[in-house]
């Protein structure tokens, strides 16, 4: 079994990171330097996804649904003046339902679901 954290900090959300990076340089003329601080990741980071040497990869969910929900939380971390880090599990949990609908498949452990 597999925890799906991880499947998400190593295989979804760097994919996600980079899309979302992107579209705050061109969209909202941001700097480098300001999105990583949003995406709490450093400044060198975000010059590769800039330059597509990371982060392209998306799995079990469409691109363009994965940074619908991205978006929505990365909202909230430039209005809390935070990073997306901070709202990590409700990321996933989105991601999950999406990806998988209400059940997730027996391969993966939700470790926020252990005790229920």
């Amino acid at each position: 079994m597999k925890v799906f954290c991880e499947v998400m900090l190593n295989q979804i959300f760097p994919a996600l990171r980079a899309n979302l990076a992107r579209e705050m340089i061109k969209k909202f003329k941001m700097s480098q330097k300001e999105v990583a601080k949003y995406l709490g990741v450093s400044q060198p980071a975000i010059s590769y996804y800039k330059n597509n040497l990371r982060g392209k990869s998306m799995l079990f969910i469409k691109k363009e649904k994965a940074i619908s929900i991205g978006k929505k939380f990365l909202e909230k971390a430039v209005k809390e003046n935070t990073n997306i880090y901070f709202n990590i599990c409700n990321i996933c949990k989105e991601v999950r339902k999406e990806a998988f609908g209400k059940k997730m498949p027996k391969e993966f452990l939700c470790l926020l679901e252990i005790n229920k």
